[in-house]
């Protein structure tokens, strides 16, 4: 694929290699399905759009949490962390290549890793429930396997640069 294409990106967190200049296709290997979609917008990536339902999910529990809205210093962090997840994501894309795309990407799985820390933080003070604490921490979770599978296949493609 040329450099002034849009990139191609998996949609979970494996990855394939494809030569085939196509909108979108899908390849059922076993139990697994392989989605590969041309990105135009950094809102066309799946990983963005996990972080962004993290993110709203963090915000929401910060507003109904009173331990949560009591404790500022934890509450901002907490939502600084899960704003960068998606934050990184879209100010890589717009990147000139892929290595400097594939730094912000680590950047982002790192944030979300602090979200999972921090959630264990609100837990401990008993400002969430177990239930609540699952959910968030799963949600983080994909949102961080799905930046490591687009690490993967970035990692995987020759270098290039998507700008001239």
């Amino acid at each position: 694929m040329g450099g002034n294409q849009s990139r191609r990106s998996l949609l979970n967190t494996q990855s394939i290699e494809s030569t085939q200049s196509i909108e979108s296709v899908e390849w059922d290997v076993g139990v697994i399905t392989w989605e590969v979609t041309m990105i135009r917008r950094f809102e066309d990536i799946r990983a963005w759009q996990e972080a962004r339902t993290l993110t709203k999910q963090v915000y929401t529990l910060c507003k109904g949490s009173a331990g949560l809205r009591r404790d500022r210093r934890l509450r901002e962090q907490m939502q600084a962390a899960s704003v960068s997840v998606m934050s990184n994501i879209a100010e890589g894309f717009s990147r000139r290549t892929d290595k400097e795309f594939t730094q912000f990407l680590f950047v982002a799985k790192g944030s979300a890793a602090e979200v999972q820390s921090l959630l264990y933080v609100a837990l401990d003070q008993d400002y969430l429930s177990e239930q609540e604490f699952s959910g968030l921490y799963e949600k983080a979770d994909e949102a961080a396997k799905i930046i490591s599978g687009f690490i993967t296949s970035l990692l995987r493609q020759p270098a290039r640069n998507r700008r001239k």
